[in-house]
């Protein structure tokens, strides 16, 4: 058998007379000598219902990615833009994320919107927390709470001591002490007195320790009323400083009544959640960034 080279070859291809060169063929449409992987392809798009994909697979470098893109996109032309589908917290589960479908191109624009708002949001809250109004109102609470404290105090000791009682308290606790003569009764005048004066300290000291127990309940619930205006002030000052921007997102994206169910309760919990403002361990913005994330 005889070796061909290449120079003996004569390869004549036919072109049209109006093509002059390669440049002038357009490119191949259809995907030569795949029939099967056709009709499977157009199978599977045929399919309209959840839980079915299509998977294509082979050599790399054959093309299937092209083609798979130039078929899908000659499908699909003429007809409607699929909307699209945005995930947000859940604030009633966690766990499971919210899905709303939106007109197309919609959720790009609402997942910008949403972190500018979270920006600004959060420089407009911390501004309010150190404005001058804000300082002198809590200020004016604070003073309140320990006059009220106060006065509660020295009702305590004066009731204390109608019973030859003195109250002390500090960090550690509570201490009650007897007092002889105006003074604390020391162990050693204690032990000297007689057995009826003792049975009467000590009923008085009952007496005392009863009213301290009162005394710590009505500082208990006074601490948390005063807790509860702290908390009413920063709400009102925070819901004022992002009143403004909920208003013009709930319009702005009013014609989905399941995007201004989120905007309130983002609020809501914003609202609910002013304490990481005053934490020096957490993040405000990486906290409400990624709380309020729109994943598109």
């Amino acid at each position: 058998m005889r070796k061909v080279s290449w120079k003996d070859i004569d390869l004549k291809i036919a072109l049209p007379r109006n093509v002059k060169s390669t440049e002038c063929i357009g490119e191949l449409e259809e995907f030569i000598g795949q029939e099967r992987a056709i009709k499977a392809l157009e199978t599977g798009l045929h399919i309209n219902a959840k839980g079915y994909n299509v998977f294509v697979s082979g050599t790399t470098n054959t093309g299937r990615r092209t083609f798979v893109s130039r078929y899908l996109k000659k499908k699909v032309e003429g007809t409607k833009t699929p909307g699209d589908w945005i995930y947000v917290y859940n604030f009633d589960d966690p766990r499971s994320p919210n899905s709303i479908s939106l007109e197309a191109g919609t959720g790009k624009i609402f997942q910008k919107e949403m972190n500018e708002f979270v920006e600004i949001a959060i420089n407009s809250i911390g501004e309010s927390f150190q404005s001058e109004d804000y300082q002198q109102k809590v200020t004016s609470i604070q003073n309140e709470q320990s006059e009220k404290r106060s006065n509660m105090l020295k009702e305590l000791v004066e009731k204390a001591k109608e019973k030859d009682y003195t109250v002390q308290i500090n960090q550690t606790g509570v201490a009650t002490i007897p007092l002889w003569n105006g003074k604390p009764l020391t162990q050693e005048v204690y032990e000297a007195l007689p057995e009826d004066y003792q049975k009467q300290i000590t009923k008085k000291g009952e007496e005392v320790r009863e009213l301290v127990n009162s005394y710590l309940l009505k500082l208990s619930k006074m601490e948390k009323d005063y807790g509860e205006k702290y908390k009413e002030l920063n709400r009102k000052v925070a819901s004022f400083a992002v009143e403004g921007h909920i208003k013009e997102m709930k319009d702005r994206f009013s014609e989905s009544k399941e995007v201004v169910d989120f905007i309130e309760s983002m609020k809501e919990d914003l609202l609910d959640n002013l304490g990481i403002f005053f934490s020096h361990e957490i993040d405000s913005k990486a906290f409400f960034g990624k709380r309020y994330a729109v994943n598109l």
